[in-house]
């Protein structure tokens, strides 16, 4: 699994993570997951890979983009998850909360469910997007994603369709790309300051199930 820059730090989801997990949900999307979806996806489904992105808070960086290490409080800033179903990872959720946002998190959530899809041999990565959600679209076009098809009435609390993105994570020419994004994400993470951001809650409208910009 990918490590990025302190003061983050990428994990694999556990129940333990759920009340932070669930704050973030219920700020995120209109139609929340309830925690025992969580539960079940952690405990029961074999398919499912999640990933929580932890910040310290007590990091604090240092004159010249150098990092102050502290000691973590492991807080959790965000998630994101796939389904593995046969050679295809289909992302099922990724979400930052809110204050976090506009910094690279849910680009660096993406990048590591990726390298995650990577490690269990995937060779296609899909996911649905709501049409109106450009700025989460042009996320996934930069990581290579096209749109393939649409899905009718998708989104249950709007019935607005979704657009099915999907690439082929096994080509050299991608994977060549993928290290040159990352390069650039984590020099674009040591830059930012560690504060959260004002809150900028996705839009009832956008969010789907990604809230992650």
């Amino acid at each position: 699994m990918i490590q990025p820059p302190l003061p983050y730090s990428l994990r694999r989801m556990t129940t333990d993570d759920i009340p932070q997990v669930m704050a973030i949900e219920n700020e995120s999307f209109p139609a929340p997951w309830p925690a025992r979806v969580y539960r079940n996806e952690l405990a029961h489904n074999a398919l499912a890979h999640c990933l929580v992105l932890e910040v310290d808070a007590s990091i604090r960086p240092a004159a010249g983009g150098e990092v102050l290490p502290v000691r973590r409080t492991g807080s959790c800033v965000g998630y994101g998850c796939f389904w593995l179903l046969e050679d295809e990872a289909r992302v099922s959720t990724l979400a930052v909360a809110a204050p976090w946002r506009r910094r690279g998190l849910g680009e660096l959530l993406l990048l590591a469910l990726i390298d995650e899809a990577h490690t269990v041999d995937v060779k296609l990565l899909t996911l649905e997007v709501r049409v109106t959600n450009r700025v989460a679209q042009n996320l996934y076009a930069k990581y290579g994603l096209e749109i393939v098809g649409r899905r009718k009435r998708y989104y249950t609390d709007n019935a607005e369709d979704a657009l099915v993105m999907t690439v082929k994570l096994l080509d050299k020419a991608y994977q060549a790309q993928l290290v040159q994004l990352k390069a650039t994400l984590f020099s674009r993470l040591n830059s930012v300051a560690l504060r959260p951001l004002p809150i900028n809650m996705c839009d009832a409208g956008q969010a789907g199930r990604s809230c992650a910009t």
